[in-house]
């Protein structure tokens, strides 16, 4: 409904009714993991941007606001209220991997805020004298501290409740599922979007974070039944994805996807001959899709060709590697390049970053195609550029080393567990990529996360004791 009839208010305000129903009546019953799941998938269903409809006009538990802010916005109030009932048994329940994702995202949001105050004081760049302000102050500011405060809530919701992990997988499960049946019936019903001026299928935007879904198959806590299903599930969304909905972040995304299932079969335990077939099956992939997918999908995809061209312009290192890059993938570098040259020019910022009104100028002189697809009217005017394009530089410009050394700090703890839960797969890629980006990615990254973690903490622990169960017959022995 979302997809198809995203333009009929009627329609929509009937549908965002029913789904405030239920909510209050799931917060009036005290149910917080079934208030989560829903929300989420309300959430993740929900379109979004204007970009990528094509339209300014259109409707959606997203886009219904009331004093300025969204509908799905307000209705987090109630699981605000949820969590804070519960916020002393979580804080006992949290592992040490939640508690210390938790202790230094809350370190750089808190110096992200003091950094703003003292960047605005000083009117770094000309920003805070520039007419409109306040506004980009607000903007930038509830950009970085509502995935924070989402993650504060989900993750106290999470760790709070008796049986989490298995009562909020399936909410996971059938937003796959789900998003895959909505990608095919866009395709059958020619239904439409926009992509960069050319048309995509009209899905919400979850896509960029669920395109890595093939993954799941490497897990076995799931049926073959549920294994299969999810398998033709990812297929879908990664094929239909790179075929009408191709990013940058996607394509590399899904060149990434055989090596992660050979890092996981490689890092799971007492499974040769499945992690040996696994291995042969990641390789098959690889070659399939290098030789054959990915060039047959390109010659249909003008979108597809210049994303994979771009892609493979960040990595084809040479002479005049950042000269002859295309221009969005020279933008993301560059940003980074200007970050730190903007740093290092302004040393009392280095430590802790610019805060979240940070602004870069091109000192450099490498950033190219300035207009309106790579940065607002306000920032073109000014001359100097807050919003950057990936998460690295977002952490880099707002929290300065200590940002750069939290987000490299995240990606090894991640690492370290990533074979224990695929849900923390879903959670790294959100934090990597996808931080202060839209909202129906970031719910599902945030939930992912907590899961992830929680899970993961799970299965550590039933392996420990089955390692002394086993170590003790054989001592009996």
């Amino acid at each position: 409904m979302n997809s198809f009839f995203y333009d009929s208010f009627s329609i929509m305000a009937a549908l965002c009714a029913v789904e405030v129903i239920v909510l209050f009546w799931l917060f009036i019953a005290d149910k917080p993991l079934a208030y989560v799941g829903l929300y989420v998938i309300f959430t993740c269903f929900s379109m979004e941007s204007a970009t990528f409809v094509g339209s300014d006009m259109f409707y959606g538990f997203k886009n219904f606001r009331l004093a300025g802010l969204n509908l799905a916005v307000w209705m987090l109030l109630p699981a605000f209220c949820m969590a804070l009932r519960r916020k002393r048994i979580a804080a006992k329940n949290f592992n040490l991997q939640a508690k210390s994702f938790i202790n230094g995202l809350s370190f750089f949001i808190y110096i992200g805020l003091f950094m703003t105050a003292i960047t605005y004081c000083l009117d770094d760049n000309g920003f805070a004298s520039q007419n409109g302000s306040l506004g980009q102050l607000v903007g930038c500011v509830y950009s970085y501290v509502l995935p924070f405060a989402i993650c504060l809530c989900f993750f106290v919701i999470v760790f709070a409740e008796e049986g989490s992990v298995k009562k909020l997988r399936p909410y996971l499960y059938s937003i796959i599922v789900g998003l895959a049946i909505v990608f095919l019936a866009c395709l059958a019903f020619d239904n439409y979007g926009n992509r960069g001026g050319l048309q995509s299928l009209q899905v919400s935007d979850v896509y960029f974070l669920l395109t890595g879904s093939l993954i799941l198959i490497v897990y076995g806590n799931m049926s073959k039944s549920a294994r299969a299903i999810l398998a033709i599930s990812g297929a879908v969304i990664l094929v239909l994805s790179l075929r009408y909905n191709a990013s940058g972040k996607i394509v590399i995304v899904s060149v990434l996807i055989p090596f992660v299932i050979i890092f996981l079969s490689c890092k799971q335990q007492g499974a040769n001959v499945k992690s040996l077939f696994v291995t042969v099956l990641a390789v098959f992939i690889i070659v399939f899709a290098v030789l054959f997918l990915l060039p047959k999908l390109a010659a249909d995809s003008f979108l597809l060709s210049s994303k994979i061209e771009q892609a493979v312009g960040l990595f084809s290192f040479g002479d005049n590697w950042l000269e002859s890059m295309p221009s969005s993938a020279q933008m993301r570098v560059t940003e980074f390049l200007n970050i730190g040259y903007e740093l290092i020019n302004k040393p009392w910022f280095l430590p802790f970053g610019k805060g979240f009104i940070g602004t870069v100028t091109d000192g450099l002189g490498y950033f190219k195609d300035l207009t309106v697809f790579a940065f607002s009217d306000w920032e073109l005017v000014l001359g100097a550029y807050y919003t950057m394009h990936e998460s690295l530089n977002c952490f880099f410009l707002v929290g300065g080393v200590f940002g750069l050394c939290f987000y490299f700090s995240v990606l090894v703890s991640f690492l370290k567990s990533i074979d224990k839960s695929p849900w923390l797969v879903f959670g790294m890629i959100w934090f990597l990529l996808f931080y202060s980006y839209h909202l129906s990615i970031t719910v599902y990254g945030v939930l992912s996360l907590a899961v992830g973690l929680l899970e993961a903490s799970e299965n550590e622990f039933a392996g420990i004791l089955l390692a002394r169960t086993r170590d003790s017959k054989e001592i009996s022995k």
